[in-house]
């Protein structure tokens, strides 16, 4: 085998184990990565619950607001309706 056919050869495999070591050093960081992340989750459970909850009660109290005033504007405007009802249609 030539000499540059050798080289060849030689620079292609150390290319190889150079991808392998990068791919493995990558997982072993994704792997650190998805550890962090479930350790905070266990230590800092019921700071994430407050969290949560404390964000979900108030959007489920946003929308009960809106119907309270929609309800509060639809009674006024029967109310109106009403009181236009009850009186007495005027003679020309």
């Amino acid at each position: 085998m030539a000499p540059w056919a050798k080289a060849e050869l030689r620079k292609k495999a150390r290319e190889e184990r150079r991808i392998g070591f990068f791919s493995h050093v990558r997982v072993i960081f994704v792997l650190l990565f998805v550890a962090t992340i479930l350790v905070f989750a266990t230590r800092n459970e019921t700071g994430i619950q407050q969290m949560a909850s404390a964000g979900l009660n108030h959007a489920l109290k946003k929308p009960a607001m809106l119907s309270d005033r929609m309800r509060d504007k639809a009674l006024n405007h029967e109310k109106e309706i009403d009181n236009i009802n009850q009186q007495p249609a005027k003679q020309p």
